[in-house]
């Protein structure tokens, strides 16, 4: 069987991979099972050839501009955090949702540190792309909403509507009825968590509870 997605790093910091005039550099890595169990955290720089690589930052329309010979850019290098997270198989699911929910807090917490960096974007990918990737993007997706929603509830936390218009962006986006079924295994352990976490005050503004996951028809 073909590969579905290449290591696109190198395996030691301070190496290199070259593609073309483009160059990888791998400037740092740590364990992080101390915050999740198969989580490494590695800062990556991207360098094209002589040039500065021109993607981090977009003109006035969003457009990210490709660099002709001999211009300048206003970025020398493009750098970024790579989480990289190998508990959960292709085609299935993690043992159980607090891993998924704890990476999803890592990474909301990431990009948070960036968010004023302008052009800065969370990218996801799995190998195919779409069942452990869709699944990753809806449960980002909705505990934003749980977070927005405060105590207000002022409609339920839909996984249904969620998944769909993710399909209807990208096809298979939540592949498995496995990987559909742990979207609601973890957002029911993320509403659970705030609760737990705000105890009395939880109960006093509001607390969430699984009343107030829509399951669809």
């Amino acid at each position: 069987m073909d590969p579905k997605c290449e290591q696109y790093w190198p395996d030691h910091p301070r190496e290199e991979l070259v593609f073309g005039d483009i160059t990888v550099k791998l400037d740092g890595e740590e364990e992080r099972s101390d915050k999740i169990e198969g989580l490494t955290r590695r800062s990556i720089v991207l360098e094209k050839g002589s040039l500065p690589i021109s993607i981090c930052t977009p003109n006035v329309n969003g457009v990210f501009p490709i660099a002709e010979a001999g211009s300048e850019t206003d970025c020398p290098v493009h750098s970024f955090v790579q989480l990289h997270f190998t508990e959960w198989p292709d085609f299935g699911v993690t043992e159980s949702p607090a891993p998924l929910v704890a990476l999803a807090e890592v990474t909301i917490q990431e990009a948070a540190k960036r968010e004023e960096e302008q052009g800065r974007v969370t990218l996801v990918h799995c190998s195919a792309g779409v069942g452990r990737t869709g699944t990753f993007i809806a449960l980002l997706g909705l505990m934003r909403d749980i977070d927005e929603m405060g105590e207000e509830r002022a409609k339920p936390v839909d996984v249904f509507r969620t998944t769909l218009e993710l399909r209807r962006e990208r096809g298979q986006m939540v592949q498995r009825k496995a990987q559909y079924r742990l979207l609601y295994q973890s957002i029911a352990w993320y509403i659970r968590s705030k609760e737990e976490k705000g105890g009395e005050e939880g109960k006093d503004n509001g607390g969430f509870d699984s009343e107030y996951v829509y399951y669809g028809n």
